[in-house]
């Protein structure tokens, strides 16, 4: 991809995650950001690598395969 090519990239990128139910703004403002950052945060709690690595992957409809 060239220079002149990521703002294309970041559109098809928003489009895909919009067709799988996540909605997220090109220019998010800082607080848009900061309650992104807390929510994953959140959501990754106090668990270890190894302990998210033994998560199963998320197998609903739309979402990406495993590896």
């Amino acid at each position: 991809m060239t220079l002149g090519q990521s703002g294309r990239a970041i559109a098809v990128g928003l489009d895909y995650l919009r067709r799988v139910g996540i909605d997220w703004s090109p220019h998010p403002t800082d607080e848009d950001v900061r309650r992104e950052y807390e929510r994953i945060w959140a959501q990754l709690g106090g668990r270890t690598v190894e302990e998210l690595i033994e998560l199963p992957f998320d197998a609903r409809p739309g979402r990406p395969r495993d590896p």
